[in-house]
């Protein structure tokens, strides 16, 4: 995959295009190579789909430099709310209430599950395309 990333997008496209084509040649006749010619087309429209995402994040947190600050301040407290989750759930279980440590498993997910989104838009807001 890092060898599309010193690609042009017109060389990412093209790749996509020829490798469309020489999958389709090989349908049926050598189902390795198709494989082949079709994870060259996916790991190119990957690439072109992690600049795009990057490229929409700079200019979002371009055009509002605080969203950058504000996402990190909403990271900082999601965590924090997710720590907070794993000690309670600890604490419930110690006392056999395992249906609110269930809750606050579930609580924690979530919250994780927030974090992982935050994490990417401040990643690609922040990388080199």
């Amino acid at each position: 995959m890092n060898l599309y990333r010193s690609k042009t997008d017109s060389q990412l496209r093209y790749i996509m295009a020829d490798a469309a084509e020489a999958a389709v040649a090989m349908q049926g006749m050598d189902g390795k190579a198709e494989a082949k010619y079709l994870d060259q087309m996916n790991d190119a429209a990957s690439e072109l789909a992690r600049r795009k995402q990057a490229t929409r994040a700079r200019r979002l947190c371009s055009a509002a430099p605080d969203l950058l600050d504000a996402l990190r301040m909403a990271r900082a407290h999601v965590l924090a709310a997710a720590e907070a989750d794993v000690a309670f759930e600890r604490q419930q279980q110690e006392r056999g209430m395992h249906g609110s440590a269930a809750e606050c498993r579930k609580a924690h997910d979530m919250r994780m599950a927030a974090l992982a989104v935050i994490d990417a838009t401040i990643s690609a807001a922040t990388s080199e395309v």
